[in-house]
């Protein structure tokens, strides 16, 4: 069961391009699923929760230049 998790983890982190294709043609394991839906969980959300991972992970740069940006606008306001 906790395998299964973590090798979805992993497929995602490595080919963050690839991943939603993964996703489509890789679907998860019966027992997975299975253990999933006791838990209430449906494959919905984990498509959800995995396209939230990969956004993050993409946007990840973009916020960071962004926060340097505005550092920079800070450092030349306080400056004034």
């Amino acid at each position: 069961k906790e395998q299964s998790e973590s090798d979805e983890e992993s497929s995602d982190e490595e080919q963050p391009s690839t991943a939603s294709s993964i996703t489509i043609t890789k679907p998860f394991s019966p027992l997975f699923l299975n253990n999933m839906k006791k838990f209430g969980v449906s494959t919905d959300w984990l498509a959800k929760r995995s396209n939230i991972v990969r956004q993050s992970a993409y946007s990840l740069s973009s916020v960071k230049s962004n926060t340097s940006k505005l550092d920079a606008m800070i450092k030349s306001a306080s400056a004034k």
